[in-house]
């Protein structure tokens, strides 16, 4: 994960819990650079501090209404068939090269 984050370009809000003023172990991240974007939902399912991390896209809005419901699957769907996509590229170049073989 070879990207460059300036302090401009990122914004990041830690949940905490309101009594303890603790972390509740979640964050929203916000960016405008589309590449930077990808280059953070490529950190879904990785490893932070040996914990395994989810990042994903969300969505504005109450949080029971079916439109916001309705874009958090399709953002779920577009970054499943990304990353399907790039397996699939990933396995592709294997085959071709012989290093790995059906069967």
């Amino acid at each position: 994960n070879d990207f460059k984050v300036k302090k401009k370009d990122i914004k990041i809000r830690i949940l905490t819990d309101g009594k303890t003023q603790k972390s509740r172990g979640m964050a929203f991240v916000e960016v405008e650079d589309p590449e930077l974007l990808y280059g953070l939902l490529k950190l879904h399912q990785t490893f932070l501090n040996g914990r395994r991390i989810n990042v994903e896209r969300s969505a504005g809005g109450k949080k029971n209404s079916e439109t916001r419901k309705a874009k958090i699957a399709q953002y779920r769907k577009e970054q499943d068939d990304y990353f399907a996509e790039v397996v699939d590229n990933i396995m592709k170049e294997y085959k071709d090269t012989g290093e790995l073989r059906d069967g």
